[in-house]
Parts: structure tokens; sequence; C-alpha cells
């Protein structure tokens, strides 16, 4: 596209464009989607031209063939009835340039009508294909996010997880991208299966509520499934297996095996109820717990001895728990703004 802010008439006469619009291929439609994201303030236009494109129907009753150039000649009258009514000089009387704006812009309809009627168009796709966007959500440390997607699924979002999806699903399926930890709630849709992407596999649902856990550095993959049917499948893994309500699939990347076994509530789905779940977890597990549900760096200064913890926190302040945790064991901590510091207590200088 040679115009960065084309006219309506420009775009009419781009070869390219009605090319696109009345016989789209993949490259046309790459080139126009990129273009259209790259010039937001023009789909108002594209919008205008595409719809003079699209607007007229083939007579039902037939019309006269026409070769390439008949046509081009009726579409080249167009362009000259316009051209004519910018360059025509001021009239006199202000009643007659009006009446002379509308004979003149009632030439042009007519005339791009017929010039439509006379070629003849294939089905395309819908503009939004074309001009939806991307949306992403990202969080960072310390946060969760409540997404709602275009068919109103909900999708509860861990901290430190993005999640991408186009602005319209499609008439036949939706689907989404995800990097880290969701929780979705599915609407039902039986006509277009919902599809959830990771790097490495996808999970394939109607309408269901499921959780899907998958970090880059981490070494597995899980998908525990609360209610309704998922399938999840990746070639790479050779799995291809349904979930029932209640189960989950444990995928180890390196060994490319998986298992399946019942969900852990608290290992599981807990986060997405606002509860930090403590079971086992060592000082090292403490802290990146810490860092992930409040947006803390933690330092571990001197540490002697082996601790565990456990424990449940809902919706609880970090001040909240530490002070819980030094009570249940030998630590301490210092809290600064975005920094905790955590050693033993047989150590000074906190």
């Amino acid at each position: 596209m040679k115009y960065e802010q084309p006219t309506v008439l420009d775009l009419l006469k781009d070869e390219n464009f009605k090319s696109w619009v009345l016989h789209p291929t993949p490259e046309l439609d790459f080139f126009w989607r990129s273009w259209v994201e790259n010039h937001p303030s023009q789909v108002g236009k594209i919008e205008e031209a595409r719809a003079i494109l699209l607007s007229a129907k083939p007579s039902k009753h037939g019309l006269p063939t026409l070769s390439s150039q008949d046509k081009e000649a009726i579409f080249q009258q167009v362009l000259a009835k316009s051209s004519l009514r910018r360059r025509a000089p001021k009239a006199k009387s202000h009643s007659f340039l009006t009446t002379s704006l509308k004979i003149a812009a009632a030439l042009v309809v007519i005339l791009v009508a017929t010039y439509l009627l006379l070629d003849k168009t294939t089905s395309n796709p819908p503009l939004e294909r074309v001009t939806s966007t991307m949306i992403e959500k990202t969080t960072s440390s310390g946060q969760m996010s409540t997404v709602t997607l275009p068919d109103r699924s909900v999708v509860k979002l861990a901290a430190n997880s993005k999640i991408k999806y186009a602005q319209h699903f499609s008439d036949s399926n939706r689907e989404v991208w995800l990097e880290g930890q969701a929780f979705f709630d599915v609407e039902e849709d039986k006509t277009r299966p919902f599809f959830v992407y990771t790097k490495n596999f996808h999970t394939r649902v109607l309408g269901t509520s499921f959780s899907v856990r998958h970090f880059p550095n981490e070494p597995t993959i899980e998908v525990a499934l609360v209610s309704g049917e998922v399938l999840v499948e990746d070639s790479e893994y050779s799995i291809n297996e349904y979930l029932a309500p209640g189960q989950k699939v444990r995928i180890e990347k390196s060994a490319k095996s998986f298992d399946t076994a019942p969900l852990d509530y608290d290992r599981d789905l807990a986060w997405k109820d606002g509860i930090l779940v403590l079971r086992d977890d060592d000082l090292q597990s403490l802290a990146t717990k810490l860092e992930d549900w409040y947006g803390v760096t933690v330092e571990l200064g001197a540490i002697e001895g082996e601790h565990k913890f456990n424990a449940r926190f809902k919706r609880k302040s970090l001040r909240y728990v530490m002070e819980a945790l030094t009570q249940a064991s030998d630590i301490e901590y210092k809290l600064e703004a975005k920094k905790l510091w955590i050693q033993t207590s047989k150590h000074q200088g906190l």
C-alpha cells in the first residue's frame, strides 16, 4: 500500500485492496492484517471501501458479461466523475452548488454499484478477522488477574503469567495462548471448541473448568480438571489423554513421560481462591512462594537446621504470614518496602 492515509477512492483504485476484498488469499490477508494493525486510524476508511465493494450482489437474472477492459473503463468513469467534482469551479449560487454536488454524488454511487454488479465476487472473511488484534494480559510477582474472554469465558491468571487471545474469536473455534498458570471457566459452545496452547502442548475443551500450569523454567506441565472433559494432547510427549473430573495429568518434560492422578485442591487450585498453601515447604520453596504472592525480593541469611513449613493463609498480608511463621519456628525476619530478609533466630543482625 503506497498511501499512509488513503482516501476511500484511493482504496477503491488499489488493485491489491480490491483483490483482497473480492478474491482473498492467505498472502493478501496477512498483508492487510498487518497494514491495518499499523494504521489503526484508517480502519473506518477500510471498512467503508470494503462495504462499497461488497454492497452489490450479482443480479439473480444475470447481467451482460463484460471484459476486464470494459469493467475497468466503467470504474475509471466513476473516478473521473469524482475528479470532475473535485476540480469543478465554484458556482455563483449556493443552491446551484448544492444541487450539483448532490447530482455528482448520485452519479458516483450509481456508477460504483453498476461496476460492482458486473464483477463477480467470492465469499470472503468478515473484516474483524483482518482487523482483529491480539490482546495480551500479563501479571507480575504479587499479582493475580481475572480476565473475561470474548465468549464470556472467565480466566483467573496466576502471578508471573501471560495469556494472549484474539479480540474476537472465530466462528469455528476459540483459541488462547498461555505461559504460566491459569484457571479456566469455559462457556459451553459445542460448535466452537476451546483450545489452550502452551509451548509444548494444547488442551481441547467444549465447556468445562480446569487449570493449566506451564512455566518455562519448571520441569513439569500440569492440567487439572474440575468439571466437564478435556483432551490433553501433544506428539512430542506422545500424549493423547482424556481427563475425567477430579483428575490431573502431570508431564515430565525431560523424560517426555506423563501420569494421571487425583487432583489435589491445595496444590492445584487453592491459589485461585486466594489461599497460600505451604506443605512441607523448605525455606527456599517458602521464599519462592512469598516472592510470587507478594511481589517482594526475599533474601535468605544464615540458616541452621532443616525447616519445613505447613500452613494455609487465605488473603493474609505478608507481615501476618511472617509473624505466624516466626511463632511456629526459629526464624526471624525483617521487612522493608519490597525487601524481605529471613534467617534463623540464633544469628543476629536483622
